[in-house]
């Protein structure tokens, strides 16, 4: 008999291949216990195919018991003959166990403890040649000859494994878990779609003309800090250092889901990124693939663990990673060696920074390279961050020379409503100029787009509550990039929340805005006159009526701040100056809110391997920010109906796949019935977790209804005045 794992592949073949893809993904790792571990979890994580029911199964037969399960007995049999410490064994056993399952504290615990595993005389003839010949490719001469008499239960090796890792967990443990179990799922992946390891192809050059400092970055090897004005070519900068710095993966870590989107689209077009060298991931990816047209089941897969050399994603998703979160061991054996460019750290609130300063330390552990970036840089951030003894790139009198010859806005404070002001607004986009109108909540920027609408013809209204279909569709008419390539040129009010403040390539002529705290005006002031073309561009900043979403005493603070700095506005560099008196006053109030929970949280779960479970309502409340609420995905009541006839559609689907064995036309409905599901998921919103009121479960399909009203016009209304 020849065993095999797929119904087209035999055990060795696939083991083998595995094996190689694990040898070329370790093949930095400079651990010889590590790499070798790592090596041995690749070559017997399918051995317990070999069991007769699953040698069955792939010829009609009942589904059995869990392989990896079934493969801990002959890897532990296997693991007793090598040189190996007891701990890297006992990793290699659970990195098994694990992955096709997230390591979850609860795995197998309804497995009897009588399961064994079973075995003909001519498997076992068949997995003893099998395991010599992939062990002397490892360079082990090891004869092995195993028998069924001499194999444990798989649940006593599996549990032995765990109490023992359990008791001896640390933070190097779980570094070692993470590469050891990561290695072996990606070196699955890419066997079993019998994909090529993409090889880096990083461009060395970005401009034309680089600028004399974009040169200079290039010539940096270590971590980097740059504080540039908007527009002034700060992601080709980073991209000129983060070339002379790249080993293993490069991560372009932005805020919002709408950035990433821009990013990547603007690395793979404009500095033609190769299509298979460059991912993004955030919680909708797979959405934003299923409108462009570019979905691919396999694409997003590697897009989710990082699997591509270069990858765009969100703080949150490395965050996330380094908190065990699902298959975190994927993701995480991927740092390793890797860059990193934080962009935009301005942009997020003192809560999120304090999460990113922890995530930056404990990154230190994987060799690392980090650039962090900014165009209003607070020395408070700066200082948190001292442990990465980055340079910069910068001297102070270079970036004050460069901030005191840039004006492109003026800005004006009005001890006043901007909703006194919508004549003004009216006015200036009748002169034919394009109006951005910036509101600190959802609540009263739906108001203040119902006000305008009435008055003016081209207007759009663009916040962060709206389905995923219908803020996909915005932002391409926002940017130009949609089917509506007109709106963007031409004279229009945009009325938005912080949602524009961030990456968005949008260059407007005049704003009027509510006041935020310094960083938040700057960004906002970043999407007007971006090219410096104007000769005036005003900024006009009004008293918020209410504080939301800031704490009312540092709103005050940041008031006093901004009516001193128009009193006496001369270039970008008071903006500057502007935003580290905000923080040098607030600074250690904040802090001392912010850094114990964050040090909690961090101790919590990186002193342990198994994956996190974050339903925890303690996990909730360490990773609630400000500018990231924690959300619950829902649709509105408006698409019920809709929604529960795609369902019935998606079930008709599931039904006719669960009677058909592997085929041609198995493969054909479950893509159907994916694109079903992503169809249905274009109507998913956002919802903040303080609206649970307005939520309705439904149980059977595990999905949320959410009862406040919706319209594609102005999105989720808010009650409360409090979503941003």
């Amino acid at each position: 008999m020849t065993l095999m794992a797929k119904d087209d592949e035999t055990l060795l073949q696939h083991s083998l291949n595995t094996l190689e893809k694990a040898m070329e993904l370790t093949s930095q790792i400079k651990n010889n216990n590590l790499r070798l571990s790592s090596l041995l979890a690749a070559a017997l994580h399918d051995m317990g195919k070999a069991d007769s029911r699953f040698q069955k199964y792939l010829i009609g037969g009942p589904k059995p018991p869990s392989h990896p399960l079934l493969s801990l007995p002959i890897a532990h049999y296997v693991l007793e003959s090598i040189d190996l410490p007891v701990t890297f064994k006992q990793l290699i056993l659970l990195a098994i166990a694990s992955h096709h399952s997230p390591f979850k504290k609860s795995l197998y615990d309804k497995v009897s403890l009588n399961l064994g595993i079973q075995l003909d005389d001519n498997a076992i003839s068949e997995l003893n040649e099998m395991i010599s010949t992939i062990l002397n490719k490892i360079g082990l001469e090891c004869k092995i000859s195993l028998s069924l008499g001499a194999l444990e239960k798989p649940i006593v090796v599996f549990e032995y494994a765990k109490e023992y890792v359990i008791h001896e967990a640390n933070f190097e443990m779980r570094n070692f878990f993470s590469i050891i179990s990561g290695t072996l799922m990606a070196a699955d992946y890419y066997a079993s779609s019998h994909k090529e390891i993409p090889r880096p192809k990083i461009p060395t050059s970005y401009v034309p003309m680089p600028y004399d400092y974009q040169l200079k970055a290039s010539r940096i090897k270590g971590n980097l800090f740059i504080m540039l004005p908007t527009g002034s070519g700060k992601t080709e900068t980073a991209l000129y250092w983060a070339s002379s710095n790249f080993k293993n993966k490069l991560f372009y870590v932005l805020p919002t889901t709408t950035t990433i989107n821009a990013m990547f689209r603007r690395l793979r077009e404009k500095y033609s990124f190769e299509k298979r060298q460059i991912s993004f991931y955030h919680s909708y990816a797979d959405m934003f693939l299923f409108i462009e047209g570019d979905e691919n089941e396999e694409d997003l897969l590697f897009f989710k663990y990082f699997l591509y050399p270069i990858s765009v994603t969100t703080p949150d998703q490395l965050i996330l990673t380094l908190l065990n979160h699902k298959r975190y061991t994927l993701k995480n054996y991927g740092f390793l060696r890797s860059t990193f460019i934080f962009d935009e750290i301005h942009t997020y609130d003192a809560e999120t920074f304090f999460l990113i300063k922890y995530l930056l330390k404990y990154l230190q552990e994987y060799d690392v390279k980090v650039c962090v970036m900014s165009a209003t840089f607070p020395e408070k951030y700066k200082e948190e961050l001292e442990f990465l003894n980055a340079v910069d790139l910068l001297s102070a009198d270079e970036v004050k020379s460069i901030y005191k010859s840039t004006k492109r806005t003026i800005p004006i404070v009005y001890q006043d409503s901007i909703f006194n002001h919508v004549n003004e607004i009216v006015n200036e986009y009748e002169k034919g100029k394009k109006v951005l109108v910036v509101l600190n909540t959802v609540k009263r920027a739906q108001e203040m787009y119902s006000i305008l609408k009435e008055k003016v013809n081209r207007i759009l209204l663009f916040h962060s509550r709206f389905a995923f279909g219908h803020k996909i569709k915005k932002e391409g008419k926002i940017t130009g990039t949609g089917t509506d390539k007109e709106f963007c040129s031409q004279p229009h009010i945009l009325v938005a929340t912080q949602i524009v403040e961030v990456s968005l390539d949008v260059d407007y002529d005049v704003m009027f805005t509510e006041a935020a705290y310094p960083d938040s005006i700057v960004q906002r002031a970043g999407r007007v006159n971006r090219r410096g073309l104007k000769s005036k561009a005003f900024v006009n900043i009004f008293t918020p009526e209410a504080p939301h979403p800031y704490k009312k005493q540092y709103l005050e603070v940041s008031l006093g701040l901004l009516e001193e700095v128009s009193s006496k506005y001369n270039s970008e560099l008071d903006y500057v100056e502007l935003t580290n008196d905000f923080y040098n006053s607030i600074w250690d109030y904040l802090k001392k809110e912010e850094e114990d929970r964050y040090q909690r949280m961090w101790k919590l779960y990186l002193n342990y391997i198994f994956s996190a479970d974050l339903s925890d309502i303690r996990v909730q409340e360490l990773l609630k920010t400000r500018s990231g609420i924690l959300t619950i995905p829902a649709y509105p009541n408006t698409f019920r109906l809709k929604i529960e006839r795609i369902n019935e559609k998606i079930e008709k689907l599931t039904s006719k796949i669960r009677k058909l064995k592997k085929s041609r036309e198995k493969e054909r409905l479950k893509r159907k019935r994916m694109k079903w599901v992503r169809r249905k998921r274009l109507y998913l919103v956002n919802v903040p977790v303080f609206y649970k009121d307005y939520l309705e479960y439904d149980k059977y399909h595990n999905e949320f209804y959410v009862t406040l009203k919706y319209d594609t016009e102005y999105g989720l209304r808010d009650e409360m005045d409090n979503m941003i």
